[in-house]
């Protein structure tokens, strides 16, 4: 016997129509919309910021080049580096976090450009989710998004991308 085709009010509809609504009410948890706690992503913000630089400060600068965390040697090289003898994209990251992290900027942006401002705005951020929640404001200081997107573009093209592909071509080695 041939299964009927489900009209607009047929058994698919119905589960699609519970998927959505389901979706619908947790979709706040996920996307800062109106719909949700107006805390919840300045919270955010404030929380990313203090794990970047609690994580940041635990990686410890040893001897060299090196770091270590809790006298633990962090000393596993870079897989692509390894394969190809050519640095990754993210080769100093690591290093520039934790110079960053320990106010030295100019040795930061020496190990990875793209990571020591992607590490200072993300302090940035979490200064500005906690300003929105001490004042009870989360559209306060609103960045328009415009701003964001050339920040963007010239955090991933310019200082990650233009960086990485001057390393490659022999510029700018790392320290």
């Amino acid at each position: 016997m041939r299964r009927p085709a489900a009209g607009p009010d047929g058994p698919e509809v119905n589960r699609l129509t519970r998927v959505a609504r389901v979706l619908d009410r947790w979709a706040w948890w996920i996307l800062p919309s109106g719909d949700g706690p107006w805390w919840l992503y300045p919270a955010f913000l404030v929380g990313l910021a203090v794990v970047t630089l609690t994580a940041a400060l635990l990686v410890h600068p040893v001897e060299g080049e090196s770091l270590a965390i809790f006298g633990i040697p962090l000393d596993g090289g870079c897989s692509f580096r390894e394969r190809t003898g050519m640095p990754c994209a993210q080769c100093g990251m690591t290093r520039s976090w934790v110079w960053a992290a320990r106010g030295h900027l100019p040795r930061a942006f020496a190990y990875n450009p793209g990571g020591a401002s992607l590490f200072v705005w993300i302090l940035v951020a979490g200064v500005l989710g906690g300003v929105r929640l001490v004042c009870r404001n989360a559209r306060l200081l609103v960045v328009d998004w415009r701003l964001l997107a050339g920040w963007v573009l010239v955090w991933m093209v310019g200082l990650n991308v233009g960086c990485w592909l001057a390393r490659i071509a022999g510029f700018n080695p790392l320290p």
